[in-house]
């Protein structure tokens, strides 16, 4: 839900914890990936999802890349703002969703990230205008996880 780094102008290239509302409520259970998350920021999240996050156990997010990768590749899907665990899981051939601020340079000018050709990338119109980027990504979630 967040890069490492923080600060400056960097915060616009993520949404608020509320704005996740919508995936966390798509009927899919949520694996918690992100790397030196908060304890608050977990609780904050376990509130708004209709299922509790599942959390690895003994794997440090930020140190064993070999794990999380296998981890990642073991997950349906991965679904993140551009950060370095969402560069490690579409890089292993992870399917992964970003959530993408508007003209992300990663995204060379394309409406994807080209050296991922399994990702998706959902992009916000402009800075701040999350709402409708995770408004889209969940009913893109409930589409692909819906039972037959």
């Amino acid at each position: 839900w967040r890069s490492g780094l923080q600060g400056g102008r960097r915060g616009r290239h993520a949404p608020e914890l509320a704005a996740f509302a919508p995936l966390l409520q798509a009927g899919v259970r949520v694996v918690h990936l992100q790397y030196g998350a908060q304890e608050e920021e977990l609780a904050a999240l376990d509130a708004l999802s209709a299922t509790p996050l599942l959390r690895p156990p003994d794997i440090d997010l930020r140190q064993d890349l070999d794990d999380l990768a296998a981890l990642c590749i073991a997950l349906d899907l991965v679904v993140s703002v551009p950060n370095a665990t969402a560069a490690l899981a579409a890089a292993c051939g992870a399917q992964t969703w970003f959530l993408t601020a508007p003209n992300a340079w990663p995204r060379l000018g394309t409406d994807g990230y080209p050296w991922y050709p399994q990702a998706r990338s959902f992009a916000a119109e402009r800075f701040g205008a999350w709402a409708p980027v995770l408004e889209s990504a969940a009913e893109a979630l409930q589409a692909r996880f819906a039972p037959p």
